[in-house]
């Protein structure tokens, strides 16, 4: 034999397997891969389990409901209370005065509350004073007038 020969002899032989060597290591597949899917099945239920377990635990201690309870006390009476707001007239009025004039006296300031029949200010109206004065002095006359027969004709008595 050549020494070729028997160098290709051997780098032949370990490359073929005999068919004995091949069915153990098939066997060996064919057992392990059950054996470490149960193991893994194991594994999983367990760990199934003890979650499970500890959302039970979980449940029960949140099925307890708690509550507050306030008892109710009688506070410090406050009479004071601010509020925003503004102030407006439900209706408005407009003063006239029955006669023109000047104001001589002022009874009410400007937003007082007056009441119906309230003397408000006093006008001084000197045109007014004047027809006054001249009614006045022709209701004299015509007074005047009137009782000046009465005195002259001589008493009638019937």
């Amino acid at each position: 034999m050549k020494v070729e020969d028997v160098m290709n002899k051997e780098l032949e032989s370990p490359a073929k397997e005999q068919p004995s060597q091949r069915r153990g290591k098939r066997l060996l597949w064919f057992l392990l891969i059950p054996v470490g899917l149960a193991v893994s099945a194991f594994f999983g239920a367990q760990a199934r389990q003890q979650q499970s377990q500890q959302l039970a635990g979980t449940t029960k201690a949140l099925e307890v409901q708690t509550v507050s309870v306030i008892h109710p006390q009688r506070g410090q009476t406050s009479s004071d209370l601010t509020l925003p707001g503004m102030i407006q007239a439900f209706s408005q009025s407009p003063i006239y005065a029955r006669v023109d004039g000047y104001v001589r006296n002022w009874h009410v300031d400007i937003g007082a509350h007056v009441t119906k029949g309230q003397l408000l200010a006093e006008i001084d109206a000197p045109e007014v004073d004047q027809q006054l004065n001249q009614a006045r002095a022709m209701l004299n006359q015509a007074e005047t007038s009137l009782s000046l027969p009465r005195s002259r004709l001589p008493a009638i008595r019937s």
